[in-house]
């Protein structure tokens, strides 16, 4: 009986090992599984990101175009003396097309202080998204935002859900 007990008492202790060496496999494998899956986000939203900056980038290029061919136009006014013409081109074409492109750089100049990679890329993203369907977007960021205190994932699927839905309902 004794014997019994002491080999009864060795199965439950290889067990219980057996049982603590699974567990901490299967927890280091869950936490190199969520670190892989928030790199991915984090690439993705680099990506985007970075595609952001290129399309303001192109956007800057065509203004620039654009400004050649607004002093161009300005100049033809000038020529014929037409100051009437001049005053009434520049505030109906000239001040709106910059007004919208300062709001739009304004919105950018606020991502700077917004430390968070994938945060910046999804704001972006969002903001470039409504400005190609008309709708304006107030944001501010006060104060530097290096870190929050939440999975990164959860809030920038939380953040891009509410974002999308404030866009669609306007």
């Amino acid at each position: 009986l004794y014997t019994l007990a002491m080999f009864n008492l060795i199965i439950e202790a290889v067990y219980f090992v057996l049982m603590f060496i699974l567990s901490m496999v299967l927890l280091r494998n869950v936490k190199r599984e969520n670190r892989l899956r928030q790199k991915a986000t984090e690439h993705k939203q680099l990506h985007e990101y970075m595609e952001s900056l290129e399309r303001v980038n192109k956007d800057m290029q065509k203004f620039r175009h654009d400004y050649q061919n607004i002093l161009l136009t300005m100049q033809g006014y000038i020529d014929h003396n037409d100051f009437q013409g001049l005053k009434s081109y520049f505030s109906e074409r000239i001040v709106k097309v910059e007004e919208r492109a300062l709001k739009s750089n304004y919105q950018f100049t606020q991502l700077e202080k917004l430390e968070l990679i994938e945060l910046k890329g999804l704001f972006a993203n969002k903001i470039l998204l409504a400005e190609e369907l008309g709708i304006m977007i107030n944001m501010e960021v006060p104060d530097p935002i290096e870190t929050i205190a939440m999975d990164i994932i959860d809030l920038t699927r939380i953040i891009g859900i509410l974002v999308d839905n404030a866009i669609e309902a306007s």
